[in-house]
């Protein structure tokens, strides 16, 4: 996993070594800044409640980090999870994390002493990706089953809940193929991507409830994904994910084992439904 430090000068990083890393870019240097005593499973710069790194792990805590760079070795706060850290995501002041278990964790970061709410996820499976709404008002949570589930974080609005089935295959047969949501990803007007291990992504619009477009499928599983700032470009890495396990890997080939980033450029597939012109879930 890895973060860019909000004014571009630095990239940090996460790795199942259980270090995190700051990589200088002006010159081209690396310091650890982080430290777990299993993989690390998400890193994010934050600005709130101040200045920090804000890094997840498999030994199950939530650890927060001097930004500069400075190796002090010691956090300056540390919070205890239900379980293993399996996906997190950062927006403004919310932070929610998705845990083994299915336990799903929303935080105020303005003060993350106490979760501001706690749940057990709606999906009947393993949590595997977790994504918050632009406008901090909800978030998706996706599972290793080929389900997406739409949560909101107020009492207000529990009521627009809701979950859609998606990368599977075969839907049709006894035997029908189901694959994990590896990556949830939201554009910046709202609407927002899936990608799993069937090797395919979506965009989808959850207002509409609808699914804008579907694309080709690659060879092998799409692992991560993301829009950049402006929306303009979709960034996805294709390999292997481990999800068959080491049988399938060992008959790739050399070639097919090197993992891939693609780029795909944005045009009008991402905007938002018109309401008369909507064929729902």
């Amino acid at each position: 996993c890895c973060a860019w430090k909000s004014d571009g000068s630095a990239i940090y990083s996460g790795g199942a070594d259980g270090k995190g890393m700051m990589w200088h870019l002006a010159t081209n240097s690396w310091t650890q800044i982080a430290q777990h005593d299993g993989p690390i499973s998400g890193i994010f710069y934050s600005e709130t409640p101040s200045p920090c790194v804000i890094t997840c792990s498999w030994d199950r805590t939530v650890k927060f980090w001097d930004a500069s760079g400075t190796p002090s070795g010691t956090p300056i706060g540390v919070l205890q999870m239900p379980d293993r850290v399996y996906s997190m995501d950062v927006v403004g002041s919310v932070m929610v994390i998705a845990t083994a278990e299915r336990h799903l964790l929303v935080y105020d970061l303005r003060n993350p002493s106490q979760p501001f709410r706690q749940k057990f996820s709606p999906l009947k499976y393993q949590s595997r990706s977790v994504a918050i709404f632009p406008d901090q008002t909800g978030f998706c949570v996706g599972s290793v089953e080929g389900r997406v589930a739409v949560e909101h974080i107020q009492d207000t609005d529990l009521s627009k809940n809701f979950a859609f089935k998606c990368h599977r295959q075969n839907t049709d047969s006894k035997e029908a193929e189901l694959y994990a949501v590896n990556a949830l990803a939201f554009h910046p007007i709202g609407t927002f991507a899936t990608a799993g291990s069937d090797g395919a992504f979506h965009f989808w619009d959850k207002d509409a409830k609808h699914r804008l477009k579907a694309f080709q499928r690659a060879n092998q599983a799409v692992t991560a994904a993301c829009f950049n700032h402006d929306g303009a470009l979709f960034a996805y890495a294709v390999g292997y994910d481990w999800s068959k396990g080491v049988s399938p890997h060992l008959k790739l080939s050399e070639q097919d084992r090197k993992g891939r980033i693609m780029l795909h450029m944005v045009g009008q597939e991402c905007r938002h439904k018109k309401k008369d012109d909507t064929k729902r879930w």
